[in-house]
């Protein structure tokens, strides 16, 4: 799933955050003496606004420096909420998995609780039985669906055949691109063929629509984010829109797939066979809960691993020794006639190396989603109240230098043992551990293996003359390269 960061202080006026600030404060003070000593220190914030004007715009960043102070375990303040922070492969570990029984909830935040229905759905649902049911549900049926199977990877071939034939018109007109658009039609039309029975062509009308949903809601979930923490802020004039506008993406998003599903009944009959839609409406009885799970497959899974790509691409053409060893094992391995096979993975060591040191080096979900303790609970010594948000740094366990040495720079044979095979260390955690664990990550994984072997096979990526991209990223629903452009050339 996708990572949320539940704060966004940056954009803010300052006679806004004043405003923001004496309200925090009067709440805090009737309300919450007491809750802080129970809590784990943590870096000193300001007394009405406390670390949100620290945080800058990668919070990941600013969390991961603070942890060099203060620890693994330490404590944030963000207007009227308190948050406790884990860093490190170990604390992460104890908390997500021995912990679990009480670390595995979600908190409440106004734009998710909204976006969610009220918490329906896989997502940013409550931990409780209700979950735990609906998520088995719908990993099963997913499995039923081609997940892990050769369906699943016929499915993905259909949409690196149509992407490998776009990506060859734009280098026929020689031209840097910006190959974002592309990628995102390409893997959100594997999650339409998987879930809807169907892939659409892309001048499609409708799946135009869809598009345009998709990455209006991308867009609009950052600026929404400040009213995780002042939820108030939506009454003020200018403010309201902030997050009527991801609502109103979102609910049309819902409209459409309710569509499919009406349509889906309606074909139904004994000599048909089951769709994924009707399997998932068999299983929980309810089309609203059918409905919230199909919207976190569509947002969740598809932006996620297009964001992935975007980062693979853009690390590839900035090391052109990483994509030229690729390409020769694909060469000899593979060869240029047949396309690639999950069955090819074993013999290429280096390019799944290659494209897990992107998974590493920029953490699509460095904060995850954040999870909230269940009950009172101790962790390392420290306890944490009942329904305290908890923020899981997994970019702090994928950038230690304890782990990873000289962990910004990008090295694939960090995954490649002494004989040349892959290992991957415990310390690898791009889609979480415990059970709130990223269920779709079976699909991501075989979408990165297929779609960048493919195309490494056919192309060869590079950058246009000028100052190189940033890579530092820009944080949103995930953490996504800045807009880039690139250049393809057919492979001789």
């Amino acid at each position: 799933m996708a990572s949320y960061v539940p704060f966004g202080w940056q954009g803010l006026s300052a006679a806004l955050a004043f405003v923001s600030s004496i309200s925090s404060l009067a709440v805090d003070t009737f309300f919450g003496k007491g809750k802080k000593k129970k809590l784990p220190a943590g870096p000193p914030g300001y007394p009405l606004i406390g670390n949100l004007s620290s945080l800058g715009a990668n919070p990941h960043l600013q969390l991961t420096e603070w942890r060099r102070e203060h620890g693994d375990i330490y404590r944030i303040r963000m207007g009227l909420q308190d948050a406790v922070v884990i860093n490190g492969y170990d604390a992460i570990r104890e908390a997500l998995l021995k912990k679990a029984d009480s670390l595995s909830d979600r908190p409440y935040m106004y734009v998710l609780h909204e976006l969610s229905c009220g918490g329906k759905g896989i997502g940013f649902a409550g931990y409780s039985d209700e979950y735990k049911n609906r998520r088995k549900a719908m990993v099963s049926i997913l499995r039923r669906f081609g997940m892990g199977k050769g369906i699943m990877e016929e499915k993905i071939h259909e949409e690196v055949l149509e992407l490998k034939k776009n990506f060859a018109r734009q280098a026929a007109s020689g031209e840097a691109f910006d190959p974002s658009h592309l990628l995102g039609c390409s893997v959100l039309n594997v999650i339409c063929s998987m879930i809807l029975g169907a892939r659409f062509e892309q001048d499609d009308p409708l799946f135009h629509r869809l598009v345009a949903l998709m990455d209006r809601t991308v867009a609009a979930m950052g600026p929404s984010q400040i009213l995780n923490v002042f939820p108030w802020l939506r009454f003020l004039p200018g403010m309201g829109q902030t997050g009527s506008d991801v609502f109103r993406c979102a609910e049309e998003i819902r409209e459409f797939l309710s569509g499919v599903i009406r349509e889906q009944r309606s074909q139904l009959n004994n000599n048909d066979d089951v769709s994924f839609v009707q399997s998932l409406e068999a299983a929980l009885k309810e089309d609203d809960q059918v409905t919230m799970i199909m919207q976190d497959l569509f947002i969740g899974g598809a932006e996620t691993t297009t964001t992935s790509l975007r980062w693979a691409l853009l690390y590839l053409a900035l090391h052109p020794e990483v994509q030229e060893n690729m390409q020769t094992e694909l060469d000899r391995e593979v060869g240029r006639e047949r396309r690639p096979s999950l069955t090819d993975k074993p013999r290429l060591p280096y390019t799944e190396a290659a494209i897990l040191e992107v998974q590493r080096v920029r953490t699509i979900a460095p904060l995850s989603i954040p999870h909230a303790a269940s009950q009172d609970v101790e962790l390392r010594g420290y306890n944490i109240p009942a329904g305290t948000q908890v923020l899981v740094n997994l970019w702090s366990v994928h950038m230690d230098p304890a782990h990873w040495p000289d962990p910004d720079r990008f090295d694939p044979t960090r995954f490649l043992n002494e004989q040349g095979k892959v290992v991957r260390p415990e310390q690898f955690l791009p889609f979480s551990i415990g059970r709130r664990q990223c269920p779709g990550e079976q699909l991501a994984r075989t979408e990165l293996f297929l779609f960048l072997t493919t195309l490494l096979q056919h192309f060869t990526f590079e950058l246009p003359e000028g100052a190189p991209p940033s890579t530092e990223g820009v944080m949103g629903i995930s953490l996504s390269p800045t807009p880039y452009k690139i250049c393809v050339r057919p492979r001789e």
